[in-house]
């Protein structure tokens, strides 16, 4: 309960995470590794049970979380994946979050990164490519990302 009060983790970390304790409980005290892991699903079980632990609502949370910070569809679905969401589940989860486009991100990106009508200094065709570099290294589509550099800079909300 110590750790589900400190973290909100998915079902697949808080299982890595039991699996680990277990696991070295019973290298401490000797005891049988299968009767263990049975003890590890009866408690994840109990926990989805309670609600405690929720893919869903983690992901929904995620996902609006990485979004409003710029964050594209893709580089988000794959940050859900990676921490244990099924991919149905990280889709979904998108969805919920469409409050912001694609388009939205990649501009509220630039303006955090000072990219396109944010930068300071000089530009140039080399300035711009690694602009849109950056921007497709986070997940946007070349469309996406030249639309967000040539737009006009609005005032910082």
């Amino acid at each position: 309960m110590h750790y589900l009060e400190r973290y909100a983790p998915t079902v697949a970390s808080f299982r890595r995470w039991l699996r680990r304790r277990v696991d070295a409980a019973v290298e401490l005290h000797g005891t049988d590794r299968e009767e263990a892991r049975g003890w590890e699903e009866v408690q994840v079980a109990r926990l989805l049970e309670l609600g405690l632990l929720d893919d869903e609502r983690w992901a929904v949370s995620k996902a609006k979380a990485l979004r409003r910070r710029g964050g594209s569809a893709r580089s988000i679905t794959a940050a859900l994946r990676s921490k244990g969401i099924a991919e149905d589940l990280a889709r979904e989860a998108l969805v919920d979050e469409e409050a912001m486009t694609e388009l939205e991100a990649a501009r509220k990106l630039a303006r955090k990164r000072k990219l396109g009508a944010w930068r300071t200094g000089p530009g140039g065709p080399e300035v711009v490519r690694k602009e849109l570099a950056v921007l497709g290294r986070k997940g946007f589509s070349y469309e996406t990302a030249r639309k967000a550099l040539e737009g006009e800079a609005e005032p910082d909300q």
